[in-house]
């Protein structure tokens, strides 16, 4: 299976439907940062209950989260339409902290260097030159880049709806994962402990009700934290 990244950051891909339709019908310029970390349904809204209160005093003189998203959606933007201000944060926070990061290490540790042909800057450019409604066509999103191909994939491939690649990690912390993640997430010494509450955490690995089942997911995002926080021994 050859996977090829960079089509949804560079050419107007899922993330940026939901963002487009908050602009759209909600208008409140002032919530749309907000708005552009809630879309991923991760823990940003948890960080009120997940963060301790220590840690938050000791965050309490540093520059709210949001703002990491000021110079792309502020008026400092170099981008004029909205479409390309979300696929440049894509781009360089998505793409280039996270893809290529992954890719990269990936790849590295065997001793091969990967290449991301749609993310060749030379492509980005192209991409960001295009008009936006070539890109998001209505609810058709990466027009353009499907329509590049159309003589080369077959219709049913370019007529298909985003599916998505989630990790069965659900499952996972129901499962093989349960044990060992409360033995190092619910420790006294676990690392995160400074830094999360763990009942709070108690509550995921208990798959206590919450509206949208995200206890993986989150549990995921955390257990990884710990495993790095040991590794580095901080």
């Amino acid at each position: 299976m050859i996977k090829v990244e960079g089509g949804d950051p560079v050419f107007g891909g899922p993330k940026n439907l939901p963002m487009v339709l908050h602009a759209l019908y909600d208008g409140n310029s002032q919530d749309i940062r907000s708005a552009y970390f809630r879309s991923y349904q991760k823990c940003y809204d948890d960080l009120p209950n997940l963060l301790t209160p220590s840690f938050k005093a000791a965050l309490k003189d540093t520059p709210p989260l949001e703002s990491l998203l000021d110079p792309f959606l502020g008026e400092g933007s170099p981008m004029a339409s909205y479409l390309n201000k979300l696929m440049l944060i894509n781009v360089r926070l998505k793409g280039a902290d996270q893809i290529l990061t992954k890719v990269a290490n990936l790849t590295g540790v065997h001793g091969l260097r990967a290449a991301s042909p749609l993310f060749d800057p030379d492509i980005v450019e192209a991409g960001f030159a295009i008009p936006s409604r070539y890109k998001l066509d209505g609810a058709r999103e990466k027009a353009v880049l499907k329509e590049a191909v159309r003589d080369l994939l077959p219709e049913a491939i370019l007529l298909r709806p985003k599916s998505g690649m989630m990790v069965p990690v659900q499952r996972w912390f129901k499962g093989d994962l349960q044990k060992p993640a409360r033995a190092r997430l619910l420790a006294k010494n676990a690392r995160v402990a400074p830094y999360l509450e763990q009942k709070l955490l108690k509550s995921w690995l208990d798959y206590a009700p919450m509206p949208f089942p995200r206890h993986g997911v989150k549990l995921w995002l955390v257990l990884t934290l710990e495993l790095w926080l040991e590794c580095n021994r901080l």
